[in-house]
């Protein structure tokens, strides 16, 4: 099985994060566990994951 699976490693994960002092909400973090596990899963399913590197975003409101 795939560690991002694991609730009590991701929670291991979680406490240091928290002990990093990074500014992340543990809604954040849920949202990180979420993805990865969507990722492990298409990898598994199709033996490949798509991945890119947006660079820097800007929106602009106008």
């Amino acid at each position: 099985m795939c560690r991002v699976f694991d609730e009590n490693i991701t929670a291991d994960w979680s406490d240091e994060i928290a002990q990093s002092c990074q500014d992340l909400r543990r809604s954040m973090m849920d949202w990180i566990y979420r993805e990865l596990q969507r990722k492990a899963e298409t990898l598994k399913e199709n033996g490949f994951v798509l991945s890119f590197d947006v660079g820097v975003v800007n929106s602009i409101q106008r």
